[in-house]
């Protein structure tokens, strides 16, 4: 009777340890998991934060232009530099935070029925103040601190907003402002330590003016050469590279 009560026992405490060890297992499993689901968790908030404070600095960077023109409007607008950042912070960056937000807030605004300016726009006040640097010979460090001569001191400029004046310097052909200012936007990236574009794509348009402003020097040299009849050879090469 005794042996019979043993061997029970000893069967019950073996199967109560062998279920034990498999839930204990199973356990170390959920561990695992739990793992797995902290670090997603982690990275779902590093990007929510991330995209937040993309909306957050757009919609400080419009506080500071309204606040900037509560007092004389038409004065604050005649700075040309002025006029270019709130065309650019309702398009280009507005265009950006819808893609970040993809919910109600803009369908707001859209419902809302008011007037957003477009591309052209934008092209339009870049090119203004492109005008107004070459005509007085301005420095690009002293407009990007919003100095300008003959006009109300003006917003400074970012990175990213260098880097888009380089962008449309580039494509209006003015090469020489366009290597300017993206030196300046890696410049003021460097300064604040805040990387908005991929440095790759400020590079691309970097070496590509620096490319055409080259061309075009060649291309200005060769056709002097040419009208004064130097060498035929240089008339061969114009006409090859042409």
């Amino acid at each position: 009777m005794m042996l019979t009560q043993f061997v029970v026992l000893n069967f019950i405490f073996v199967t109560i340890n062998g279920e034990l060890y498999s839930a204990l297992a199973g356990m170390e499993t959920l561990l695992d998991t739990e793992k797995v689901l902290i670090e997603t968790l982690e990275r779902y908030i590093e990007t929510a934060e991330r995209k937040l404070k993309k909306i957050k600095k757009l919609k400080d960077g419009l506080t500071r232009l309204q606040n900037a023109s509560s007092g004389d409007f038409q004065d604050f607008v005649s700075n040309p530099i002025n006029a270019f950042v709130l065309i650019k912070k309702l398009t280009v960056d507005w265009e950006d935070a819808k893609i970040t937000m993809n919910c109600e807030p803009t369908n707001e605004v859209a419902s809302s029925n008011v007037i957003f300016p477009d591309q052209e726009d934008l092209s339009g006040a870049a090119k203004a103040l492109l005008r107004v640097q070459q005509t007085y010979g301005l420095e690009t460090g002293a407009l990007s601190e919003g100095r300008i001569l003959g006009a109300a001191d003006g917003i400074s400029l970012s990175a990213d907003d260098c880097f888009e004046m380089g962008r449309q310097a580039f494509h209006a052909g003015l090469y020489d402002s366009a290597i300017s200012w993206l030196e300046l936007t890696q410049q003021k990236q460097y300064e604040s330590g805040s990387y908005i574009k991929n440095s790759s794509e400020i590079s691309r348009y970097l070496t590509m003016s620096e490319f055409q402003k080259e061309r075009s020097e060649f291309m200005l040299l060769a056709s002097s050469l040419l009208q004064l009849g130097k060498c035929e050879i240089i008339r061969i090469n114009f006409t090859v590279i042409m």
